[in-house]
């Protein structure tokens, strides 16, 4: 209530952890958000597949725009080359996969359909819209429908000032707990990010995507926007 009434001590509450830590002097490897984005409940230690994504989503770590952990508990999508591995995995390959499930995750945003629901494979769902629309998607176009909107939204962020730096978790977050199932597991970020770099057609020096990716996305006349 106080948060909301922005009373007392909720007026600094309100402005969220980011404003938080730098207000009183926390360093960044305390605070725990990605982008200003606090860290929802899902563990990126205990779901390295969790961490790619929230260190990736345009808006910070947010478990929406890339549910990873439920791939790798067995919701895979096979006609979009995401298949369940282990949670625990830090490879160029799970970080490749997560750039995939996040456009998947896209094209659902841009429908828009319910990531609650029921997992549709993109050929399912380019099989619903053509008999909407009388259109002619498969599933690889869809796919690149989604890949084309998290293009679009990260070149939006670059141009706003985020850079590679903030694609990132604070050091709390990926140190090893002392207890659970998740016990003495840290992601190796840098292979992870790595993977994911090259699989999203991403400068691994920048964080921008290659001119050659924006071309092949039909984004050539954005170029100019981030070089």
């Amino acid at each position: 209530e106080k948060i909301a009434k922005r009373e007392g001590a909720g007026d600094i509450l309100a402005e969220g952890v980011k404003r938080i830590a730098e207000k009183f002097g926390v360093s960044r490897d305390e605070a725990v958000h990605v982008k200003g984005l606090e860290i929802p409940m899902h563990d990126p230690r205990a779901f390295f597949g969790d961490a790619v994504d929230y260190a990736t989503s345009p808006r910070g770590a947010c478990h929406t725009k890339g549910d990873y952990y439920m791939v790798d508990m067995g919701r895979g999508v096979s006609d979009a080359g995401i298949m369940p591995g282990d949670r625990f995995e830090s490879s160029e390959n799970k970080g490749a996969m997560v750039a995939k499930y996040q456009n998947l995750r896209d094209l659902f945003n841009s429908l828009p359909l319910c990531i609650f629901s029921p997992m549709f494979s993109p050929e399912h769902i380019a099989g619903l819209l053509n008999a909407v629309t009388g259109w002619d998607f498969n599933a690889n176009s869809m796919m690149m429908a989604g890949e084309r909107s998290f293009n679009v939204k990260r070149m939006i962020n670059i141009k706003l000032g985020i850079t590679k730096e903030d694609d990132n978790l604070p050091k709390i977050a990926t140190t090893a707990l002392s207890e659970g199932t998740s016990q003495g597991k840290e992601p190796d970020m840098e292979t992870l990010m790595r993977g994911h770099y090259k699989e999203r057609g991403w400068d691994v020096a920048t964080g921008k995507p290659t001119k050659g990716k924006l071309q092949q996305l039909g984004l050539s006349g954005m170029i100019k926007e981030i070089y």
